[in-house]
């Protein structure tokens, strides 16, 4: 049976790549955030865990916190669902006046 060949727009396919890794990535922090794991073991465990090119917290850096944030933040309008909530951490290293560092956040981060 010969499969029917499908045409996806790849303006939608980067926008539900962007959703979904911005996911990972709040989700990623938020374990950094609660002193689950350090941003290094974040990475190392979706690396060598579930076979990811890149951690999450490097694909956070390099996508820009920024980015992030406003993919987080138009989701959780447009849905109301509070999984696309920015975690606390997120929102700090958006201000640009922290980074994280070898294992942990460079100032005083509390919430």
């Amino acid at each position: 049976m010969a499969q029917e060949e499908v045409e996806i727009d790849p303006m939608l396919s980067e926008k539900i790549v962007e959703r979904i890794l911005c996911l990972i990535i709040n989700e990623a922090l938020d374990a950094v955030w609660q002193g689950i794991a350090s941003p290094e073991n974040v990475d190392l465990a979706m690396t060598k865990g579930v076979n990811y090119p890149k951690g999450p917290i490097q694909w956070g850096r390099e996508m820009g916190w920024d980015q992030v944030l406003g993919t987080l933040k138009r989701c959780h309008k447009h849905y109301g669902d509070d999984r696309y909530r920015p975690c606390p951490l997120l929102r700090h290293l958006n201000t640009g006046n922290a980074e994280l560092g070898e294992g942990q956040l460079t100032d005083n981060f509390m919430v």
